[in-house]
């Protein structure tokens, strides 16, 4: 009997040390949303930066198909073999 009060004894023991309390699963929770409203406006910038970038890529792109179609049409070349065809 002794020893099967030991193990019971034991394995209460053990059963109070597993999981978190309410309270550090609230702390981690304010934590993880004070670190995300620091966050999303940096995120929001970067995206808006990417946007801007993505602009001006396609207009340079388009700027310069449209260059190498006035050069081909003067020396009478096949400006969609040379420069490719102007996108959207």
């Amino acid at each position: 009997m002794l020893i099967i009060s030991r193990q019971t004894r034991i394995r209460k023991d053990c059963l109070k040390l597993t999981g978190f309390t309410l309270i550090e699963i609230m702390i981690v929770i304010l934590v993880l949303g004070i670190l995300a409203t620091m966050a999303l406006p940096t995120v929001g910038e970067i995206f808006g930066l990417a946007q801007t970038n993505a602009t001006n890529y396609q207009n340079q792109t388009r700027q310069t198909q449209t260059s190498c179609r006035d050069q081909t049409s003067q020396t009478s070349q096949n400006a969609d073999h040379l420069c490719g065809t102007v996108g959207p």
